[in-house]
This record gives structure tokens, C-alpha cells and sequence, in this order.
């Protein structure tokens, strides 16, 4: 007995065969490569999606670092930081850190969150297949484990300069990388591509 399923690549329709171990079924035309299993829930992608929505306003509004040196100081947050850079000629620069670092991040959380919310609620497949093939494309533009870098050599180099605090933003930021990224190990794109075209539209 086999099930049908939609090839997410060139939506070709192939047969499953059911239950098999260590198989991997290839799309007859394009020669992807379509998954067996089944995701863990969809619990767990839906509160972490969540989470990872609440913790954008604070990440990105609230200091990172403030730098105090003669009697001044200065505070700096993550869309800031793109102004910054607009300001002063790197508009191409900004609107790279404000789009990996803002505007992908939260738009791949508000997709799992709606992906989610779709498969759980059973929705036919042409609503919800555009949301997971547009997630497929944005998630490679995520990068905040690279401004996680880029915030600690800044904090290097910058701890010798005068007195450097820590803002409330950064561990913010932190808690909404490490959200991240848990969110993605518990979204299983294959998986509930599989569990999507096994839904009756």
C-alpha cells in the first residue's frame, strides 16, 4: 500500500511506499528527494515561534551595549545600527544588517508560527504550501548567529575603550538566537511538506 505524495520542488505527484526503513523515495521528475517521516508535533514549533515573535520588540529596540567615555555615553540597538550605516553612506550595508537581522528573522518565526497553526487546523494545502515554500527561500537569509559574532568582537574591541555595560538588548538578542535555533531543529520542513499533501484539501 502507498500514499501519495507532492513533490515540493516541481509539484509532481509520486507514490509513497509506506514504512520503509533506510528508503529514500526520489521525485521521477526532478530527483528530489521526498521524506518519510512524520514530524515529533506541533506544539513545540508553535510556542517557540511565539516566543522567538515576543522577544523581537525588545532584541531589537532595547540597547545592546552603552559605551560611557569622558563623561559621555552612548547607546546603541540593533536598528540603530542600520541607521547608522544609512546615514553615513552605507545604505546598501543597512539595509543588509536590517533585513538578516530584523525583518527575515521575524518573518520566518511569523511563517513556522502560521505553518503550524495551518496544518494544525487542517487547512487544504494551497494555503498552506506557499507559506512553507516561501519559508524555504527566506530561511537561508536568516543570519543571526553572524550578528551574534559581529556584536561579541565589537565588544572586544570596544571593553578598553572606556566603561562598556551590557544592555538589557543583548541578552534579548541572545535569548531570541538561541530561541532561533531551537525553533528550527524542531521544524522539520520535509517532514511536514510530507504531512501537508496527506491532508485532504
Amino acid at each position: 500500500m502507498a500514499d501519495l505524495s507532492l513533490c515540493q520542488s516541481c509539484d509532481q505527484l509520486v507514490r509513497m511506499p509506506r514504512h520503509v526503513e533506510g528508503f529514500l523515495t526520489k521525485c521521477p521528475r526532478c530527483k528530489s528527494t521526498l521524506p518519510h517521516s512524520e514530524h515529533t508535533g506541533l506544539a513545540a514549533p508553535i510556542a517557540l515561534s511565539l516566543a522567538g515573535i515576543m522577544l523581537l520588540v525588545p532584541a531589537n529596540t532595547l540597547p545592546i551595549m552603552t559605551l560611557g567615555m569622558l563623561g559621555q555615553s552612548n547607546s546603541n540597538t540593533m536598528i540603530n545600527g542600520a541607521q547608522q550605516l544609512y546615514v553615513g553612506g552605507y545604505w546598501w550595508m543597512a539595509f543588509l544588517v536590517f533585513a538578516c537581522s530584523v525583518v527575515v528573522p521575524a518573518a520566518v518565526l511569523i511563517l513556522r508560527f502560521f505553518i503550524c497553526i495551518g496544518l494544525a487546523k487542517n487547512l487544504p494545502h494551497q494555503m498552506v504550501a506557499p507559506l512553507l515554500k516561501a519559508y524555504e527561500h527566506l530561511t537561508h537569509w536568516a543570519m543571526l548567529d553572524v550578528y551574534m559574532l559581529g556584536i561579541l568582537v565589537a565588544f572586544v574591541k570596544m571593553v578598553s575603550m572606556g566603561d562598556l555595560v551590557v544592555g538589557l538588548g543583548l541578552y534579548s538578542f541572545v535569548a531570541l538566537m538561541l530561541v532561533f535555533a531551537w525553533s528550527s531543529a524542531q521544524f522539520n520542513v520535509k517532514a511536514l511538506w510530507y504531512e501537508l499533501h496527506n491532508v485532504e484539501p
